[in-house]
């Protein structure tokens, strides 16, 4: 077994539930853990595998140095999670105060509904807040009364109205009008005609449904902006909280997941997803039907990728091609009338006319 694969090995079996079992432990007795920790820290996992392991009894299995460094950055990170949510409550309580009941996502959301058993164990980036359509300008005026920068703002048709920072905050405010950048896919009218008020303290704020938070975390991993699905891409972040979204959410409708995705084309994209959530982390195969052999053939190459990082980019212009002419795209825009061919080259046609060659080619190799 080479380094790679050891580590994924390593880090996957550590996250399970019972801690992989005997053969798991004698690995983590043996095994140099160098390559585990950089791999953990690289999908951002450090945290949830100190959770897992002290959960499992299985502590005592690591060096003495190495269960210093994962406690030292679980204890960071839940001090930092616990100093983001009462940024967080300071904001929803804000926003009431103007009107605005907003609505949390992602990793804000599990900050407040205990996906995790252990707050510490998640690793956030920012707070993704999304508000009512209309409330955004509002929204904005507030997150500067509180001190907030306007730090990014991004263009009319985005998804997000802008990032917001604020000087010594552990991490800035993301400000959504829309969940995904595809919101054909997954729209926020639907989204809130579903969502449940939560209420915390003196705030209150919407929760998508037990469904559509499914369907967020699996657009957002596998198809939101750059698409790593078309990249062959594994975080393993991602994949352990869909785990964790597998055994938590027993409301969940799958047959309309899984309905949804095959009706856009995606099929694979899911299907692999909950592959692997089910090889790496032992997760319950939550769908109604086995996974096919393309996607069975998709997850291998994301494996193969997620032990040989590079190969990711040999593939990124192919990728890219994939993204913009994906079938959900193209339907959109042009409501699949006509043949699928006809239908790409109409779409080629019209991305070349709003694009130089230079444009064109950089879109192409774009990598981020």
């Amino acid at each position: 077994m080479t380094s790679a694969a050891l580590a994924l090995t390593v880090v996957s079996e550590g996250l399970r539930p019972d801690g992989g079992g005997k053969s798991a432990a004698e690995r983590r007795r043996r095994c140099d853990w160098t390559a585990p920790l950089e791999l953990a820290n690289r999908h951002w996992v450090t945290p949830a595998l100190y959770a897992a392991l002290r959960d499992a009894d299985a502590l005592a299995e690591l060096p003495a140095d190495v269960v210093d460094y994962l406690g030292l950055v679980h204890r960071l990170n839940g001090e930092r999670n616990e100093a983001l949510r009462r940024q967080a409550v300071e904001l929803l309580e804000a926003l009431n105060g103007a009107g605005i009941r907003p609505m949390l996502l992602k990793g804000a959301l599990a900050l407040f509904t205990g996906l995790y058993r252990d707050p510490a164990a998640r690793m956030l980036r920012d707070i993704d807040v999304l508000v009512p359509s209309g409330c955004e300008d509002n929204a904005a005026i507030v997150l500067q009364r509180l001190g907030y920068r306007l730090a990014t703002k991004y263009e009319v048709g985005h998804n997000a109205y802008g990032d917001f920072e604020r000087p010594h905050d552990p991490g800035a405010v993301d400000l959504h009008v829309e969940l995904i950048e595809t919101p054909h896919l997954l729209a926020a009218r639907d989204v809130w005609g579903r969502a449940r008020k939560v209420a915390y303290a003196d705030s209150e704020f919407y929760a998508p449904s037990a469904t559509d938070a499914v369907l967020h975390h699996l657009l957002h991993a596998q198809i939101h902006y750059l698409g790593n699905f078309y990249r062959g891409i594994l975080e393993l972040r991602q994949v352990y909280e869909f785990a964790q979204l597998l055994r938590r959410s027993a409301d969940v409708d799958w047959p309309e997941i899984a309905q949804r995705f095959e009706g856009h084309g995606l099929a694979v994209a899911l299907e692999s997803h909950a592959l692997a959530a089910l090889r790496l982390f032992g997760a319950p195969w939550p769908l109604p039907r086995p996974p096919s052999r393309r996607a069975v053939a998709h997850f291998h190459r994301c494996m193969l990728q997620l032990r040989m990082p590079t190969l990711t980019w040999v593939s990124v212009p192919f990728a890219n091609i994939r993204a913009a002419f994906a079938t959900h795209r193209v339907s959109n825009l042009y409501g699949g009338e006509g043949s699928r061919v006809a239908l790409t080259v109409r779409h080629a046609l019209r991305y070349l006319q709003k694009k130089t060659a230079r444009d064109a080619v950089g879109r192409l190799f774009r990598v981020q």
